[in-house]
Parts: structure tokens; C-alpha cells; sequence
């Protein structure tokens, strides 16, 4: 089992595979790919300029992030790249967040 299929060990057991998806989604931003390109630094995430260009812009940048991210998933999955679209997927969840940490700040 690779650690993206893991489930969490929070909240009840049923739900424990989503936890685990959830974390993973998490770990890409502040481990992987998203702390590569924007956390170098160690800049909090709500100052990260993902989420200037979300104030500056709307809710609109993160949307559209999380449909252009979902078609690069389709096309991934099309190939059999399976791995690669998991990780395009955890970007989907974490532009989602970004849009709902947006709205609570309205």
C-alpha cells in the first residue's frame, strides 16, 4: 500500500480512507509539489501567492485551477498514468481548500 491509499487514523473508522486522501492532498502541498514551488521559504500557505491571486481575483482562481487540474487528471488516467493524476487530484482538493479558506475570510 503506498501512502496515498493509507487511511488516517482521525476521526471515525468509517471515514478513515477519506482522511487518509485528505492527508496525502495535504502532504503534496506542504511536502510535495506545492512546498517545492511556493514553500521553500517557509511562507504560511494563506500568504502564499496562490492566495494573494484569490484575493486579488476571486474565488474564480481557485475554481478554475480545480477544473483545468481535473482535465489534466482525465487525460492522465486516459494514458494510464495513474500515479500522476492522483497527484493532479490532491492539487484539485488543495485548490478547493484554497477556495473555502478564501470564503471564510469574506
Amino acid at each position: 500500500m503506498d501512502d496515498t491509499s493509507k487511511p488516517a487514523v482521525i476521526g471515525p473508522p468509517a471515514y478513515a480512507t477519506l482522511a487518509g486522501v485528505l492527508q496525502a492532498a495535504h502532504d503534496h502541498a506542504a511536502c510535495g509539489k506545492g512546498h517545492d514551488r511556493h514553500g521553500d521559504d517557509d511562507i504560511q500557505f494563506l500568504e502564499q501567492p496562490s492566495m494573494e491571486i484569490t484575493r486579488l481575483i476571486g474565488t474564480g482562481y481557485p475554481l478554475g485551477q480545480c477544473m483545468k487540474k481535473c482535465a489534466e487528471a482525465e487525460r492522465m488516467i486516459q494514458r494510464g498514468q495513474y500515479d500522476a493524476a492522483a497527484a493532479e487530484l490532491f492539487g484539485v482538493i488543495n485548490y478547493a481548500a484554497m477556495a473555502v479558506l478564501r470564503l471564510r475570510e469574506l
